[in-house]
């Protein structure tokens, strides 16, 4: 939980506290507490009331050398990267707007590439509202969009002359090739897009610092929005690299999601795991179909505190999206994260 938010929960806390000593007159009278801290006074214990903002930076870092070791190459390895988290929630009684974004950058040199290669490139903006019913309290329905993208321009690097197929939607193939070290385009700036938007129902049945269970059940439309991009499409059997063109594409169907966190060790150890899976009734891409057009994501990781600045963290994530490659996309790392919070 963030700083912000222990904050505004210590001043709800004490002004419950001096509303129960003063009796009825603080809820009565308007010009003895303004109208804001009235509202936290009177929400019920847990609820939460008002807007919640926060900002954090993280930089992560990693440097290795080799010389004359057994199976590795000589040289240097060294990996930079940075973390924006963002938030900006508003809270009225069963009613909550919760926005987030986040933005994730790597940087990586290997001894058999000369220049940094980007390994990851993440920017998403979510927005969710969500409304909680009288009762059950932890029931209710929910809207929500996400906007999810790369920044920059992608592109692959090979430590040895390259045979370049590129397999436009339209059209016959074309075959270049690449020198070593040279760069292989194959996306643009903001390439692809993706855009989800969804409503249905969530359940949050247990919301404790030690463990939180979410889970959202729902229909909704998934676009995938691009320009002239490639995505690797490689066949292992031969020597040439395979690429394919990206088409934009819309499905409509139906999404599961469910999310469990926590904190443990007086809180110096979190963990967090999500699935999500939408299956598509209706794709206006022919090309998969049933199952193998549904789309799986899942994340998950654990972080531990090592200090109020820095924590050692490691990240998974699998996913597979078949209307941008129809293979599982797998990324994974243990990193040192120096955290800085803006706001």
């Amino acid at each position: 939980m963030r700083a912000h938010t222990y904050f505004c929960f210590l001043l709800a806390t004490v002004v419950v506290g001096v509303a129960a000593t003063a009796g009825t007159a603080l809820a009565d009278d308007p010009d003895i507490a303004p109208e804001d801290v009235r509202a936290k006074a009177l929400a019920e214990p847990g609820e939460k009331e008002g807007f919640e903002g926060s900002l954090k930076l993280g930089a992560t870092a990693s440097l290795q050398h080799s010389d004359s070791v057994v199976g590795q190459v000589d040289g240097v390895t060294f990996q930079f990267g940075l973390v924006l988290d963002g938030a900006a929630n508003l809270y009225a009684k069963q009613h909550a707007w919760e926005n987030t974004l986040k933005i994730q950058h790597t940087q990586t040199k290997t001894p058999q590439i000369e220049r940094f290669v980007m390994t990851l490139d993440n920017l998403e903006i979510m927005s969710l509202y969500t409304y909680r019913l009288s009762n059950p309290k932890w029931l209710g329905p929910y809207a929500r969009l996400r906007f999810q993208t790369a920044i920059f321009e992608g592109f692959d690097v090979k430590a040895d002359d390259t045979t370049v197929v590129r397999t436009p939607v339209e059209g016959t193939a074309t075959t270049e090739t690449v020198p070593a070290q040279d760069v292989i385009s194959l996306t643009g700036y903001f390439e692809p897009i993706r855009l989800i938007e969804s409503v249905g129902l969530f359940a949050n049945p247990v919301e404790k610092p030690e463990i939180t269970v979410k889970s959202k059940l729902g229909v909704g439309a998934e676009h995938i929005i691009v320009g002239t991009g490639y995505t690797i499409a490689d066949d292992a059997d031969t020597p040439e690299l395979e690429l394919k063109q990206l088409d934009d594409s819309t499905q409509i169907g139906g999404e599961l999601e469910v999310e469990a966190n926590g904190k443990v060790k007086d809180k110096l150890l979190s963990w967090n795991a999500k699935v999500r899976l939408f299956y598509p009734f209706y794709s206006s891409s022919d090309e998969y179909s049933g199952v193998d057009a549904m789309t799986t994501e899942f994340e998950a990781g654990f972080s531990l505190r090592l200090a109020e600045w820095a924590s050692l963290d490691y990240v998974l994530s699998v996913k597979r999206i078949p209307l941008i490659l129809d293979e599982w996309q797998i990324q994974n790392g243990l990193l040192f994260t120096a955290g800085f919070t803006l706001i």
